[in-house]
């Protein structure tokens, strides 16, 4: 009778740690959200949200000109959170272009980074524009192609 009881508390304690080691496990293999701040490269002032994706860690811009005199954008963004995973839930980042005259204009979309299996550190982004660019930034949008900027802005340059 005793060695039932010393049995029972043995299975017991067994599935107990196996438990306990089955969601260690699973919980140092999912994806941790961190509650950061949204800033701008140049001091502006960022736009509020409920969940903001991670600052980039190390990202570039490089302006180029090309053999027909167009202006050749090559932005390297890095660690952008799956929108997917953002709440309220977007499409995809959309790159901004602010021009000599302020006229902003989409130049495009973020590829990759709208979906959920996403596990790209580096995302790569080029562009090309007959006209100087005076600022670029990047936002998190419900519409890919929309004509003008939301105000979920992920990553910014400062005029230039």
């Amino acid at each position: 009778m005793k060695r039932m009881k010393t049995t029972r508390l043995f299975n017991f304690l067994f599935a107990g740690l196996a438990l306990v080691v089955i969601m260690t496990v699973l919980e140092a293999c999912s994806k941790k959200s961190t509650a950061s701040t949204t800033t701008t490269t140049a001091g502006e002032p960022a736009a509020k949200e409920t969940t903001p994706p991670p600052v980039p860690e190390k990202d570039g811009m490089q302006i180029t000109r090309d053999a027909a005199g167009n202006y050749v954008i090559n932005l390297v963004i890095v660690n952008l959170e799956p929108v997917k995973l953002m709440k309220p839930v977007k499409e995809g980042y959309v790159v901004w272009m602010v021009n000599e005259r302020a006229e902003t204009s989409n130049i495009g979309t973020i590829e990759g980074a709208n979906t959920w299996t996403t596990k790209k550190d580096k995302s790569k982004f080029v562009a090309t524009s007959s006209v100087k660019p005076s600022k670029v930034f990047i936002t998190a949008e419900t519409d890919l192609s929309a004509i003008t900027p939301g105000t979920q802005v992920v990553w910014s340059t400062g005029n230039f």
